[in-house]
């Protein structure tokens, strides 16, 4: 058969001389054969490596990844170079998994496609938790997670890609911390049931209780050998937020205003903020306290709603000097004074979790209607650029000049992956 297209006319009769004619086009100037050699998903990216084309009729390479084998996939990178021969997507999906080919094209216009391989969880592994709290190791690759769906609190290396040690939890719990107070690394586990659990944070054994008496909702440290708790009394304003020893489980002291604020210990120091969560409009207060657990002071904002507050999205820098709270990053100073710096600079983004550089000057936030961290000048709280993840940003910590992002699957499901993000 000659180059060019040629139409084939086929009939068939059958014995009672009826029949049906097929008419189909058959081209001689496709491409040669393409092979896609590997595809293979390594810390997050899929590095691709396919077979060089030989014939002399080259114009282009097109790599294409798709959801399913039968389908038509999306276009992710094109090559003009016919020595190109190597392709690493970058930001692949999470998703469980993704087929890969190549298309060839040649100087007729016409295209042949590879052979279809398929690669297993493309962007890293998926946790399929419900993830409603998370702390992170000080000086390892390790999450912990509390997944309350199946009362478990789950600990993972996301280096390694695996849940090296779980326990199961008696009931739900509020928000935990993790710290040293002079007994090893430990995570501090509280719930309704009027009790700080404390688990050794490598085994996961159940060191000791802290009886509380009281349903509690939050916990903090700072590892100066004694806890912050936030508790739920009869009547709510009888001293709601209250100290510890770690050593001994004794009330040490107690302050404020509104029974169940989240808290946080302002770094380096023995300060704290919280944000209530059951009083509108929602109020922030600030404490100080000495080394040894003792609330010295205690004052509340001066706002009382004029400016947003979210208990639920709340961080402190990590040098100290301000708090960025809720989806649209409203900033305080984190002092006695608390005063309204302004709001981030958002246009139609909102906010999931904040994190920050090492020296507290650049505010990382994530988006929950984008798959992206915003980079945000301090004090200026302007964007000056965004880095894309390939999920929707839940969780954020810093640890060893990376962001550690606990990111959802998608907007409509609660599975989880964890992605690392170099920014130092």
């Amino acid at each position: 058969m000659s180059r060019g297209k040629h139409i084939i006319t086929i009939t068939a009769t059958d014995k009672d001389k009826y029949s049906t004619t097929k008419t189909i086009e058959v081209s001689t100037m496709a491409p040669a054969n393409i092979v896609l050699e590997s595809a293979t998903a390594n810390s997050g990216t899929v590095q691709l490596q396919w077979q060089k084309y030989t014939l002399p009729d080259f114009k282009r390479y097109e790599v294409i990844r798709s959801s399913s084998k039968d389908i038509e996939g999306q276009v992710i990178a094109s090559f003009n170079s016919v020595n190109t021969v190597n392709y690493t997507d970058s930001l692949p999906p999470l998703t469980s998994e993704l087929y890969y080919y190549i298309r060839v094209s040649n100087t007729d216009e016409q295209t042949r496609n590879s052979n279809k391989i398929k690669v297993t969880e493309p962007a890293g592994k998926i946790y399929y938790y419900t993830i409603t709290d998370a702390v992170h190791h000080p000086t390892e690759p390790i999450i912990y997670i509390v997944d309350n769906a199946l009362l478990k609190l789950r600990a993972i290396n996301y280096i390694t890609q695996t849940e090296i040690n779980s326990i199961s939890l008696d009931v739900t719990v509020g928000k935990i911390d993790i710290g040293d107070n002079g007994y090893g690394l430990e995570i501090y586990v509280l719930n309704n049931n009027g009790f700080i659990k404390i688990y050794n944070a490598s085994t996961l054994n159940l060191v000791t209780s802290i009886n509380t008496g009281l349903a509690t909702k939050c916990v903090a440290t700072n590892g100066h050998g004694y806890l912050v708790a936030s508790v739920m009394p009869s009547p709510w304003w009888e001293q709601p937020v209250r100290t510890y020893s770690r050593s001994t489980g004794i009330n040490i002291s107690g302050n404020g205003d509104f029974e169940g604020d989240y808290i946080r210990f302002i770094p380096n120091t023995d300060n704290l903020i919280s944000i209530s969560t059951g009083v509108s409009p929602v109020d922030m207060e600030y404490f100080e306290l000495d080394d040894t657990g003792k609330i010295l002071l205690h004052k509340d904002d001066s706002y009382h709603g004029d400016h947003p507050l979210d208990p639920y999205i709340f961080r402190i820098s990590s040098n100290g000097e301000f708090v960025v709270t809720g989806n649209v990053g409203a900033v305080y100073s984190a002092s006695s004074t608390m005063i309204y710096k302004g709001m981030i600079d958002r246009g139609s983004l909102y906010f999931s979790d904040f994190a920050f550089s090492k020296d507290g000057n650049t505010i990382y936030a994530g988006t929950s209607n984008r798959t992206s961290l915003q980079i945000i000048n301090y004090p200026e709280l302007t964007r000056n650029n965004e880095i894309l993840l390939k999920g929707y940003p839940k969780f954020l910590f810093y640890f060893n000049g990376e962001i550690i992002s606990i990111s959802k699957t998608s907007l409509t499901t609660d599975n989880y992956a964890i992605e690392s993000i170099k920014i130092e």
